[in-house]
Order: structure tokens, then C-alpha cells, then sequence
């Protein structure tokens, strides 16, 4: 949210003062009757905060059963007819008429006015792309789900976040959220599967685990499944073509903690020094390859 949180005393310990970026995409987009600002995650009880809100105070709970997930975004799902992108060969059309007769004005106008007028060619240009790209998009099928109960960590992680990825690639959704756990401790569940000891949240408070310890050692396991998870999550945006290039290169995802680390002298939850990490560009608009020291 990029505000504090304000304690409460209603049987919630903290809320958060402001929207969260997340749902605050969501309400820009204005896409009546479609998923976005969608929350899941794997432990979604989170009895002492939330990290999403709509508005002030006023939280989102997520979603961590994929099976009902799919359900919600696919369940009454009717894919677009192959080959008949009407809206598309319609405004297609209608740019190029506009284009024609901007390119006959720019030659009765003044230097401001022809600066307006090449400003929204370009403004056209990109919706051109747009189009295009949406053209070139392979269509959407989401076959048919999963079935019976949902499965437990680590396939449920792994699943969500490929709906979440069809859910991207479908067009139902266009802003998702997935935690691996909940803030706060949620769930405070133990990575047995890696071979790790140890509940996490309580391996990531208190003492600092050196190198050897078996704390630490534990803490570098869950941290490396986290990262080679959302590593599976990237390949599968990149896989997808679209336009010029893939479905990553026209997203953003956003990978951080709450947590800062295993930082000698930090404060458990210290918002100093913490790592946000952007993959993907949104089509060019951020500069990518590049460390920023936000100081």
C-alpha cells in the first residue's frame, strides 16, 4: 500500500490506511464482470494482517483452493470465435480513416497544433500494436480444469500460479496476486518436501542463523524454492507469443517480502534495505537489466 498500517482492536491487529497497488490497477482498468485484482495464495488466513486492500481498511482475503479458483475464472468461460476479431478489424479501420485526414490537417495548422496532432498519431501508432498484438495472441482454451479436491503444497502452489498465467493469457484477468504464504506468519507451515526443519515463520524471527546453522541452511531451501517456483511462473508468461514478442515482455510481475532478511541488527519487519524485484517491461515502459538503489 505504501502507507502504514494502523492497529486495530476488532480481532484484526493491523490494517493498512490506503488501496494496495494491486487493487488499485484493478480499479484503473474499470473492467466490469472480469477477475481483476485477483488474490489467492497458500495460506490465506492471515490473522494478524492483510497485505490487499480496496480501499482504506477495507481488506481482501485470498483464495487458496485452486480447484474452486478455476472454477470462479473458467467455470462459465466462452472463448472468443477463432478468426472473427470483429472490434479489432473495426477500429483498425477507423484509425486509418482518422490517420488519413489528421496527415491533410497537419498541413493548414499551426506548429502547436501540428505538435497535438503528431502526439496523438503516435497515441494511434499504439493502439495499431495493440491490435496487432492481440491478433497474433494464440486463442484461449482452458480445457477442463482440474477435478476433485485440491491437491496440497507444493502442487497447489504450482497450479495456482498456472491458472494465474491462463487467467493472464485468456484476457479474464489482467492484475493477480499470489502470496506463498501469509503475512504475518500465516500458516507458519514446514517445507518438509525440501528437506527443510523448522516452521518458517518462526525460522525468520528472532536469532540470525549463520551460514551452517541448520536454521539458516533451512531458510536458504525455502528461499531457492521460492525463487525457481516463480522462475517456472516466468517461463510460462515468456512461452506466449505475442506481438513482437512474449507475454512477459507485456507484463510486470512484482516478487518481494515483507520480511527484509536475514539481516544482523534489522528489525523483523524493517521496510529499510528491502529487495523489490520487477521482471518483465509492460511492453517497453520500464527499463529492464538494471539495479536501482532507492536509498
Amino acid at each position: 500500500t505504501g502507507v502504514r498500517a494502523v492497529q486495530e482492536t476488532n480481532g484484526e491487529q493491523f490494517d493498512a490506511d490506503g488501496v494496495s497497488v494491486d487493487q488499485f490497477i484493478a480499479q484503473r482498468l474499470a473492467r466490469p464482470g472480469m477477475h481483476d485484482g485477483l488474490v489467492t495464495g497458500m495460506a490465506t488466513y492471515w490473522p494478524h494482517t492483510r497485505l490487499f486492500f480496496r480501499k482504506p481498511r477495507e481488506k481482501v482475503t485470498g483464495q487458496n483452493n485452486p480447484v474452486q479458483v478455476w472454477k470462479n475464472l473458467f467455470g462459465s468461460y466462452v472463448p472468443p470465435s477463432a478468426g472473427k476479431d470483429w472490434a479489432s478489424l473495426d477500429r483498425q479501420s477507423v484509425i486509418d480513416t482518422v490517420r488519413g485526414q489528421l496527415r491533410a490537417l497537419e498541413t493548414r495548422v499551426g506548429a502547436d497544433d501540428r505538435k497535438r496532432l503528431a502526439a496523438h498519431l503516435d497515441h494511434m501508432r499504439t493502439l495499431e500494436l495493440r491490435l496487432e498484438a492481440a491478433a497474433k495472441a494464440p486463442s484461449c482454451d482452458p480445457g477442463a480444469g482440474p477435478k476433485g479436491e485440491a491437491p496440497s503444497y507444493p502442487a497447489a502452489a504450482t497450479l495456482m500460479l498456472d491458472i494465474i498465467a491462463l487467467a493472464l493469457r485468456c484476457d479474464v484477468s489482467r492484475v493477480a496476486s499470489f502470496c506463498f504464504t501469509g503475512p504475518g506468519g500465516g500458516g507458519n507451515i514446514v517445507y518438509d518436501w525440501l528437506a527443510a526443519e523448522g516452521r518458517h515463520h518462526d525460522l525468520s524471527h528472532g536469532s540470525r542463523p549463520k551460514a551452517g546453522d541448520w536454521q539458516y541452511d533451512s531458510l536458504v531451501k525455502i528461499g531457492r524454492y521460492h525463487a525457481e517456483t516463480l522462475a517456472t511462473f516466468l517461463d510460462t508468461l515468456d512461452a506466449v507469443p505475442e506481438g513482437t514478442g512474449t507475454m512477459l515482455d507485456n507484463t510486470v510481475v512484482l516478487w518481494t517480502s515483507e520480511h527484509p532478511g536475514n539481516k544482523v541488527g534489522a528489525d523483523d519487519h524493517d521496510r529499510h534495505d528491502v529487495p523489490f524485484v520487477l521482471f518483465g517491461s509492460g511492453g517497453g515502459y520500464f527499463k529492464t537489466n538494471r539495479l536501482v538503489d532507492a536509498k
